[in-house]
């Protein structure tokens, strides 16, 4: 019989139905699996190189506008250069056998190598993840014979007899973005110090997981226990000012901060290593300079952007089309971010400045001569009204082009710097 009423007290909880709709993404790309296996009387009984070219976690959460949670992290211009062959998982495993006289007992040698990681977390996504991985399956209904004893249904859970002789995962440098929208205020009294992160949005923090080294483990559940807790304590207690650096706020004055010790060390380790100072000193100066233009840059691109929403909305609320067409065919509760679709260089900067500052300047123009027409065809009190929304509307249409147009000539000038930047957004933000 199909109870499904959900009037019974012993079921746990009343399923919702089946979405479908993708909120959460994940595309693998190229997985490359060897496999060996040897005869019982060798050592080695096998091994397994496991690789990944590139796991990708999208972002399809309707109230985010970012595009990508989980990617590789793209290098810098500073940085070295990636590999196009480079992996972003690998993992080799080999089975030994430490008594060839009990060749069925077989001890486990593990390496694992993850590439540098980027997050772009925004906080919705985030809860979608975590009620979803805490979603377990439905208890079973209680059998209606209840004579006997009940009998559990599924598979019985068995002992890991899996035993690691040794394990060593690489170090992993992560960069996380971090848009937080709503604050738990009960979870923060109750003691969860990790809701202090919801006041302000992180970009750009940075941490390792630092290589780890283990011998002698029973067990998967154990393993990945002991690798937690070599990693948490050390990012808390060792790498937090590395997080703190991301707050908004702090990473331009932390990065500039950064560019003026480098004017000094640079020089300074130059001059122990060759004695001489004017290569240091030219690489001091560039660091410095590099620093400054891109965090001056983009503190000039986000007072352009953030001014020109404020002068959308204000149109808005005066009958204007600005904000109106910023939906991008995707719901009401979707907008596209503008700083997606970031000009590739300078020159483009350019070409965008321009053709945004002369369309809002054309529909200004039109707005001022349309006002006039109605109220000459005779639409009385109507006419009258449009005419009055057109005067804000005139005012507002060329500072907004004026706004929209600066955010583009500074993007192009900070791709044409670091062109790493651009490809950077094209991984964080929804087109």
């Amino acid at each position: 019989m199909d109870d499904s009423s959900g009037s019974s007290p012993n079921k746990s909880r009343t399923l919702e139905p089946r979405s479908s709709e993708c909120r959460i993404q994940v595309n693998v790309s190229k997985i490359n699996v060897a496999f060996n296996a040897y005869p019982e009387s060798s050592i080695c009984a096998l091994d397994l190189h496991f690789s990944v070219a590139l796991i990708e976690v999208i972002d399809n959460v309707k109230t985010s506008n970012w595009r990508k949670f989980l990617t590789m992290m793209r290098p810098g211009l500073e940085d070295r250069p990636l590999q196009t062959e480079s992996n972003m998982v690998v993992v080799e495993v080999m089975k030994v056998r430490p008594d060839l006289e009990a060749p069925d007992t077989q001890e486990i040698r593990l390496k694992v190598h993850v590439a540098p990681l980027r997050f772009f977390v925004d906080q919705d996504a985030l809860s979608f993840i975590g009620t979803f991985l805490a979603y377990g399956a439905p208890q079973p209904p209680p059998s209606m014979d209840t004579a006997g004893p009940v009998v559990p249904i599924g598979p019985i859970k068995q002992e890991d007899e899996s035993f690691f002789q040794i394990c060593y995962v690489h170090p992993i440098p992560v960069k996380i973005d971090y848009k937080p929208k709503h604050v738990n205020l009960k979870s923060l009294q109750d003691g969860n110090l990790l809701e202090v992160f919801n006041f302000v949005p992180l970009e750009g923090s940075e941490m390792t997981l630092n290589q780890v080294r283990l011998t002698g483990v029973k067990g998967v559940a154990k393993l990945i226990a002991l690798i937690r807790n070599q990693w948490l304590p050390d990012v808390t207690r060792n790498q937090y000012h590395r997080v703190v650096k991301g707050l908004s706020g702090v990473r331009p004055v932390a990065n500039i901060g950064a560019g003026i010790a480098d004017l000094v060390l640079l020089p300074w380790r130059q001059y122990q290593k060759e004695g001489k100072i004017l290569r240091g000193l030219e690489r001091g100066v560039k660091s410095f300079s590099k620093a400054a233009a891109m965090e001056t840059l983009s503190l000039g691109t986000r007072l352009a952007v953030t001014t020109q929403a404020i002068l959308e909305g204000a149109e808005g609320s005066t009958g204007g089309s600005a904000a109106a067409r910023r939906k991008h065919s995707a719901g009401d509760m979707q907008f596209r971010s503008r700083l997606a679709e970031q000009p590739r260089d300078m020159r483009e900067g350019m070409e965008l400045a321009y053709q945004s500052f002369a369309r809002n300047m054309e529909d200004a123009v039109k707005t001022v001569i349309d006002a006039p027409a109605r109220r000459l065809q005779g639409e009385g009190s109507g006419g009258g009204a449009a005419v009055v929304k057109a005067v804000p509307v005139a005012i507002l249409r060329p500072m907004i082009g004026a706004t929209e147009a600066v955010s583009k000539a500074l993007l192009g000038i900070q791709n044409t710097i670091d062109p790493s930047k651009k490809e950077e957004m094209h991984d964080k933000y929804k087109d």
